[in-house]
């Protein structure tokens, strides 16, 4: 998202547009965690926790069809291949933070 507003937005059109990104993601745990919380509480037909995952399916299609209607398009000067390199990269730094995480108690 943030790449999004660099390449669509300048001046004080890119401050406004950080300020609603930066409004959408204080809102989104302040209300995720209250809806969250509502969800649990309500116990619907008996599912006690599992609906808080539910609410992501319908929100998330409605954003979807949202950005695409309001959001510009790339132009395809900005469209870039996958980066081999950067992925091989990516892939082995996480590989060595997460393995010792996984296997670091059992291998002492």
């Amino acid at each position: 998202m943030l790449s999004g507003i660099q390449l669509h937005f300048t001046g004080a059109h890119r401050v406004r547009a950080l300020g609603f990104y930066a409004m959408a993601l204080s809102g989104g745990a302040v209300f995720g965690q209250v809806l969250g919380g509502l969800l649990v509480a309500a116990n619907l037909l008996g599912t006690t926790w599992r609906p808080i995952f539910l609410i992501n399916v319908p929100l998330g299609a409605i954003l979807l069809v949202a950005a695409m209607r309001v959001l510009p398009p790339d132009s395809a000067r900005v469209r870039r291949g996958l980066d081999p390199a950067g992925v091989v990269v990516l892939s082995v730094a996480v590989l060595a933070l997460v393995v010792p995480l996984v296997l670091g108690r059992e291998e002492d």
